[in-house]
């Protein structure tokens, strides 16, 4: 696991991680990553990594996420957590 604040160093971590041919199994991002932005990075990751699986935090509603950046990224509702929320929920989404 990595954990960073700035979405240009997660996405550093990502690619050295995938160039090393060991990938993260899940990636969470935060849409409010300084810098490079959770949906932003979301895209990028998705971009290179299809079918990557990707959870999205967020303290926006669903209802004012950028609907065509949510379909260009392809998440499902189920991966989108928004805060508050209950550990367990995340958890089993990890799971999943």
């Amino acid at each position: 696991p990595a954990t960073v604040a700035d979405g240009e160093k997660a996405l550093d971590i990502f690619l050295e991680k995938e160039n090393k041919g060991k990938p993260f199994d899940v990636v969470v991002l935060d849409t409010h990553l300084q810098g490079l932005g959770g949906l932003d990075l979301a895209k990028i990751i998705r971009g290179i990594s299809p079918t990557r699986r990707i959870i999205l935090i967020t303290t926006t509603p669903m209802e004012y996420l950028p609907k065509n950046i949510i379909e260009a990224v392809n998440l499902d509702k189920e991966d989108i957590l928004t805060m508050p929320f209950r550990l367990a929920s995340f958890i089993s989404k990890l799971k999943y």
